[in-house]
């Protein structure tokens, strides 16, 4: 499978967009050795009209010669593993299939199969076909796991498209009974220095549950010296309580001293008991020191303040906390910003110090910081300080937050930059739709301002969809980070001979704030086409298929391996493609040529 590659630091991604399949589902048969989702064509499409017109398919990218691109199949997991228990049904495992080429993958064929276990595995709502996925889309697919037992049973997902080098893609499938695990967070809590009579603060501890299976907290234990408890943030028993895979349950620990005297340690063991057993009931070390207590502990409610990725030219405020959690007063010297690394433009500044000069016990002040970032940096990073006297020990004292962002542009990126829409007869014939994408290409969000098309030809392009008009005569059509907005258009031509125009799409992005997408197509004056193809490297059990660069008519195909005439192939007409079975065609760099006769697709627009 071809693996996509992320430039540094652009950030460029293209959404997964929703695929538009059939409307019908597939039914699984439970008695069939085979969960088999194929992707058919419909038989019921009636007798052709006079003119021989056809619904319009969205064909892959037309070509006079060898093709050096097109679909490719990428799938987002290597193997898919899932856990039921005998006579229960798996979570669903998400399996996205996605199409990193330059022109339509044409799915044919999905199916699932077990020999330990034929109706073990189930593709949920298989989608009918076959089905297209336009450049950058994907397909998600939902697969489930019904156990019969408890011993492992193997599958396949199989997957069948005109990737030309990846015909069939098998997924391996693994059903198991479900894992049980529990994780206690942290491994190790150290309460601090707590005088007697007086009560520790808090710290935090979180029990996940990250198995498959419920998992039951039975009881919480402490195994060492006495003193040390548990309890849920409104105050309410720990255990018992139940959880979900994946769900986690978070509680306070926290330390009573009652006899513990100055700089004597105590020392206990927190241990879990679970519905999974002593193997899966994990447990923490718990640490705490008499003493005196400390008069004066000023501390911020975090640390760090993260204001992630800004626009340049625009400003952004964070608020943050600072508390006295000793038993006596505060004395608040200075609060200050300090630059640490980044370029000088890039300024944190304090916005609103803390209303008060001193803190009694317990008691907190707010503090605002505000970045404003005004040229691309790598990263920005300060220190905010909190000065303080503690009066009991007669020190001086610093508390420090670190602050960072990183001040970045917004980036447009409009592809693909040079559309060629292949041919059409003119001017009684509509031809290909393509599909042109502007995505957000960094971090920050940008708006879509407007779009037009400039040219002498560009009555032959016309738009089928197109972003918000609400939102674009409002003034924005805005994009996430990382999202897109979508033009379609549809070829049809009004004369004959080349035709070219340009998408126009202005915007406020700092990199190319007015985008510009050539189309280019060619209107002719017959149906008449030949298409060349090289045959690429094919698998053992694959067989040649080639998409036409125009929607082609069975009748009076010729085709030609090495300039002999061959009868081996069938045309798949939903998909437009001409194909072979295994090792019955064309091999590794054969040249292929087809003339056929192209099929007149509908126009919107009245010929001229």
């Amino acid at each position: 499978m071809r693996m996509p590659l992320t430039p540094p630091r652009t950030f460029g991604c293209r959404l997964a967009f929703a695929c538009m399949a059939a409307a019908a589902l597939l039914a699984c048969n439970a008695d069939d050795t085979t969960s088999d989702a194929a992707l058919s064509a419909p038989s019921d499409a009636g007798p052709p009209p006079t003119r021989r017109d056809v619904a319009p398919p969205d064909f892959g990218a037309p070509t006079d010669g060898p093709i050096t691109t097109g679909p490719e199949i990428e799938v987002s997991l290597d193997v898919v593993e899932l856990g039921a228990d005998p006579g229960e049904t798996s979570a669903p495992a998400l399996v996205r299939l996605r199409n990193f080429g330059t022109s339509d993958l044409t799915l044919t064929r999905l199916t699932v199969t077990s020999t330990d276990a034929p109706s073990a595995f189930r593709i949920e709502d298989a989608p009918a076909g076959p089905l297209a996925i336009a450049p950058g889309d994907a397909l998600e697919l939902q697969l489930t796991y019904t156990a019969s037992g408890t011993a492992q049973v193997a599958g396949t997902l199989d997957i069948e498209s005109d990737d030309a080098d990846e015909a069939r893609v098998e997924v391996p499938l693994l059903g198991r009974p479900p894992i049980g695990c529990a994780e206690l967070t942290p491994g190790a809590i150290n309460l601090g220095q707590v005088e007697v009579g007086q009560t520790s603060g808090r710290a935090g501890a979180t029990l996940r549950n990250c198995g498959e299976r419920p998992l039951t907290l039975d009881a919480l234990l402490f195994e060492g010296d006495p003193g040390f408890a548990a309890l849920r943030e409104d105050d309410s028993a720990v255990a018992p309580a139940s959880l979900a895979p994946n769900e986690r349950l978070e509680f306070d620990v926290f330390y009573r001293n009652e006899a513990l005297g100055p700089d004597a340690t105590a020392t206990a063991r927190l241990v879990t008991v679970t519905s999974l057993g002593e193997a899966h009931s994990p447990a923490a070390n718990l640490s705490v020191r008499g003493g005196a207590g400390a008069g004066c502990v000023l501390t911020p409610t975090a640390a760090r303040m993260e204001f992630g990725y800004l626009r340049i030219g625009l400003t952004q405020r964070l608020t943050l906390a600072v508390t006295n959690e000793g038993n006596d007063r505060c004395t608040l010297r200075a609060t200050s910003v300090e630059a640490v690394d980044g370029p000088p433009q890039n300024t944190f500044s304090l916005v609103t110090p803390p209303a008060m000069d001193t803190l009694g016990a317990g008691e907190s002040a707010t503090v605002e910081v505000e970045f404003a970032p005004t040229v691309v940096s790598p990263g920005d990073r300060a220190a905010l300080h909190f000065d303080y006297r503690d009066e009991r020990a007669a020190e001086n004292r610093r508390a420090t937050v670190n602050v960072f962002g990183v001040g970045t542009e917004a980036l447009i990126e409009v592809s693909p930059v040079d559309v060629d829409f292949g041919r059409a007869q003119a001017p009684e014939c509509a031809g290909a739709e393509r599909d042109i994408m502007a995505s957000n290409a960094n971090l920050v969000p940008l708006c879509v301002t407007a779009w037009r098309l400039e040219g002498e030809d560009c009555e032959a392009f016309v738009p089928v969809s197109a972003p918000d008009a609400a939102a674009l005569a409002a003034g924005c059509v805005p994009l996430a980070p990382r999202e897109s907005t979508r033009w379609r258009f549809r070829h049809e031509p009004h004369r004959a001979g080349p035709l070219a125009c340009a998408l126009v799409v202005e915007s406020d992005a700092m990199n190319t704030p007015v985008a510009r997408t050539t189309l280019r197509a060619e209107g002719t004056v017959d149906a008449a086409q030949t298409d060349t193809f090289e045959t690429p490297n094919l698998g053992p059990n694959d067989g040649a298929r080639f998409t036409l660069s125009r929607p082609a008519l069975e009748e009076g195909m010729r085709v030609l391996i090495r300039d002999q005439v061959d009868d081996r192939w069938r045309f798949d007409a939903p998909s437009n493609q001409v194909r072979w079975a295994a090792n019955a065609g064309p091999v590794h760099r054969e040249f292929v040529r087809v003339s056929y006769e192209a099929a007149c697709l509908p126009r919107s627009v009245a010929a001229p």
